[in-house]
């Protein structure tokens, strides 16, 4: 392999580093929020609709303080595969941080594309999952804002996704929330 081959595949290796997360492989917060904001103007120009999603494992730190991280680790790239498995070849699911993530689905017909895929996410986490004998229940909540009903902009659509997963998991975990304006300010 040549030098100039060498520092070409050299800088697609640090490029890969620098916009995915390195346990998952999910894109990280920054390159998502470029998709998002690239996929809002492709729906503005396109007058198309899109959902963001904020999800969250239920419990997971309780499986990091009793298992361990190791084992906390390896469940959380078990359920990156099973969520992937549930979403369109559009859709792109990124790591936020810990156990969050943030789904961006362009290209919807409205709210029932989101509900659909909201329930697909919850229904594929439903069966334990066995690492080193341990049985792992995990389940996720999951908050969604729709363009354009609640923003215009990358940064409204996360802020409203994240309140609905506030109420997602006030109201029991494990189930979905769209966001709503008449969110009482004492749930805030």
């Amino acid at each position: 392999m040549s030098g100039c081959d060498q520092g070409k595949k050299a800088n697609a290796e640090f490029r890969h580093q620098a916009l995915h997360a390195a346990l998952t492989g999910l894109p990280n917060r920054g390159w998502f929020d470029q998709l998002l904001r690239d996929s809002l103007e492709d729906a503005i120009e396109q007058s198309t609709s899109l959902a963001v999603m904020f999800l969250d494992l239920d419990r997971f730190k309780e499986v990091n303080d009793a298992l361990g991280h190791a084992i906390g680790d390896r469940l959380l790239n078990i359920v990156v595969q099973r969520l992937s498995g549930c979403l369109r070849t559009m859709d792109v699911i990124a790591r936020w941080g810990g156990d969050e993530f943030i789904l961006l689905q362009p290209q919807i017909s409205g709210r029932n594309d989101a509900g659909e895929i909201a329930h697909r996410l919850i229904d594929v986490l439903q069966s334990d999952t066995c690492i080193q004998g341990n049985a792992i229940n995990v389940t996720v909540s999951v908050g969604i804002a729709l363009y354009p009903e609640d923003g215009s902009d990358a940064c409204t659509l996360v802020q409203c996704a994240d309140i609905a997963l506030y109420r997602a998991k006030n109201s029991g975990r494990n189930n979905y929330q769209y966001y709503s304006t008449d969110v009482m300010v004492s749930e805030l």
